[in-house]
Order: C-alpha cells, then structure tokens, then sequence
C-alpha cells in the first residue's frame, strides 16, 4: 500500500506544478493570470487536493493493516477496528461528500462564471472540523500503539527504557 501512497503523492504534487504553470501563487494583477488560466490554475489544485485526502485514506488504512498483524489485547484491537470505521467515514465518506456535493455542478469550485448552488460556509466549516479533530484522535492513537506493543515484549530494562523514550519524543 505504501507504493499506492507514493504514488497518488507523486500525482498530487504533477498536479501542483500544473497548476503553477498556470499561474497558481502569482499576485492577481499579474497580466500572465488571465481568467482562463486562473481557472486551469484552480481546477489543477482541487484534483491535488483531492488526491491527498485520499491518499492519506489509503496511508492510514495502511497503518491500520499493519498494527492489526500486531498481537494487542482484545480491547486494543477493538480500538484499532474502531479507528477503522472513523478513517472510513471521516477521510472517505465526509471528504467525499464535501469534495463532490459541495458545489453542484462541481466546476463551480474551480471555475466563478459556472452559475449553480454551493453549501453554506457553516456546512463546510462542520466538515473540515470534523476531519482535522478525527484525524488528530486518530494519529494519536496510532502513535500510542507502538508504545503500548513494546510493552508487552520482552526486552532488557535499558532497550525497553530507550525505545519507551524515543516512542514518547514522536509523540511531541
């Protein structure tokens, strides 16, 4: 999976540098930024933006396999399966909705003269809270894992007490 991450990285980050070509972070009174081009610019972006929010699904999904071959208590395995279902519907079902529904039509995210309905601010507000909050939850969970994995090995006072350290400084 780490490969597929790479990729829609590698993807994402084309997409970027298009959008560069055409003008995206130059000041508006630049004479290359010509409406269309501003546009070509802004459509460039929204597909880079996508393709990183679904990156991260599939990175996160990633670190969920991985930590499932671990050999945690049923209760920490129950809060993995549960990160499961919070990755799925935040960074896949929540970022789906609000990438696809909303504008209608969906040029209108990228392209002002594309008459249509957006959402209200509120909704969309809602919506990015919603994921940054999960996937700060998230992370810490899955930064805590490790930790609570070395515990159950058996290592030498010292190399447990040295992993323990390096573990909590990732932490910060």
């Amino acid at each position: 999976m780490l490969i597929i991450v790479q990729i829609m990285n590698a993807v994402g980050n084309v997409m970027v540098i298009i959008a560069v070509h055409y003008g995206y972070g130059r000041l508006d009174a630049d004479p290359f930024v010509t409406p269309a081009r501003r546009v070509q610019a802004m459509r460039f972006l929204f597909y880079s933006q996508a393709i990183s929010i679904y990156s991260m699904l599939v990175a996160k999904l990633s670190i969920c396999a991985f930590l499932m071959v671990l050999k945690f208590s049923k209760w920490f395995r129950a809060v993995i399966w549960a990160s499961v279902v919070v990755v799925v519907a935040c960074n896949f079902l929540v970022a789906s909705v609000h990438l696809i529904g909303y504008c209608r039509p969906i040029s209108m995210r990228w392209d002002p003269s594309v008459r249509g309905h957006c959402w209200p601010v509120k909704e969309k507000l809602a919506a990015v809270i919603t994921q940054g909050v999960a996937n700060i939850v998230i992370d810490m969970v899955y930064s805590v894992s490790p930790i609570v994995y070395i515990r159950q090995i058996k290592l030498p006072a010292r190399t447990w007490w040295a992993v323990q350290i390096i573990f909590f400084l990732a932490l910060l």
